[in-house]
């Protein structure tokens, strides 16, 4: 596992966010990741069974981090994480209940459910990040600001993907209210108001995004690795606006120099 994740994590949007982590931060936010990556595993991957029952045997190896004996290798890394930066049992259960949630495709009424989502998957990982790297102050607002913020990139990002798997993460009432049939998705007719919702979704970014900033400029002990992860998805988001959002053929991904170019911003904090 430690191998495969080795790669994964390289290949990532938000390596660079590693850089210049100490050793431990490193080997605590990569068993962090790893722990993610193999529940979003379970999830996602459709040759998978009884995949209720692996997401709850996760629960059960997570639960022995905290009060038994935990397996060697990846969850001996989370329990030592967890006893060196006072993370919580519960934001390891979040991200497995987030998931759980993705089982049988994903649909929402509007903005407040989506968000609920959002806390697991995006907002309880943010916590963890955020105790590693040692930023005490106000680690729920940004954890939540910069969770949705990312999330939402993410979403307007793999929309076509996750219409082809019966994902829709944009609230029903916003698809109905754009005109949106999801049957139709994939129709050149729908293209113009798919755009329009897209860019919906991108403003409603852009307003976390600047809600984390308020934060992340004051320059907090402990905020560069957030610092990158902010300027990594917001250059992704522009980069998508800027194409128009031509996603329906192809992920929009940061080439090196773009993800260089976003590290530099966070050094100098030109968020």
């Amino acid at each position: 596992m430690k191998e495969d994740f080795a790669k994964e994590y390289k290949k990532s949007t938000f390596s660079p966010a590693f850089i210049f982590l100490s050793p431990s931060q490193k080997k605590a936010m990569k068993a962090i990741y790893a722990f993610a990556r193999a529940a979003d595993d379970i999830a996602d991957n459709p040759n998978e069974n009884k995949k209720e029952e692996k997401l709850d045997a996760l629960r059960q190896k997570i639960k022995a981090c905290y009060d038994g004996e935990p397996e060697p290798g990846l969850f001996s890394d989370i329990k030592e994480a967890a006893l060196k930066y006072d993370i919580p049992q519960g934001e390891f259960q979040a991200i497995i209940d987030g998931v759980s949630m993705d089982l049988s495709g994903f649909s929402c009424e509007d903005f407040e459910q989506l968000k609920t989502y959002m806390d697991k998957v995006a907002v309880a990982p943010g916590i963890l990040t955020l105790r590693i790297c040692g930023l005490g102050e106000k680690p729920q607002y940004l954890a939540e600001n910069l969770g949705y913020a990312v999330q939402l990139t993410n979403i307007i990002r793999d929309f076509y993907q996750d219409a082809k798997n019966n994902r829709f993460y944009i609230p029903n009432g916003e698809m109905e209210k754009f005109e949106i049939s999801k049957e139709k998705i994939f129709d050149d007719s729908s293209r113009k108001k798919i755009d329009s919702l897209l860019i919906f979704q991108a403003d409603r970014a852009e307003f976390f995004y600047s809600k984390a900033k308020e934060v992340l400029k004051k320059g907090y002990k402990g905020s560069f690795m957030p610092s990158v992860i902010y300027c990594l998805y917001f250059l992704l988001l522009k980069k998508m606006r800027a194409g128009n959002f031509d996603i329906i053929n192809k992920v929009p991904k940061l080439n090196r120099l773009e993800k260089t170019e976003a590290l530099v911003r966070s050094v100098f904090k030109a968020l």
